[in-house]
């Protein structure tokens, strides 16, 4: 997923897409862009927190 996540095709885009649509329903969606750890997977988190985590700073692998 992390490599379709970056790339400019159908795969990629369905992955950003299927990412988006998750926000509009689960309070928190970690995926490829949060950090390594969420590089192969989204979590799909309902609980309640102070601030909607749906947004994640881009991950920058070093």
């Amino acid at each position: 997923m992390a490599h379709d996540w970056c790339g400019d095709t159908r795969a990629g885009s369905f992955v950003r897409r299927s990412h988006d649509g998750a926000c509009a329903v689960f309070h928190a969606v970690p995926g490829p862009d949060c950090n390594a750890l969420h590089r192969t997977h989204f979590h799909l988190d309902m609980a309640r927190a102070s601030v909607a985590r749906c947004r994640f700073k881009p991950f920058v692998e070093t």
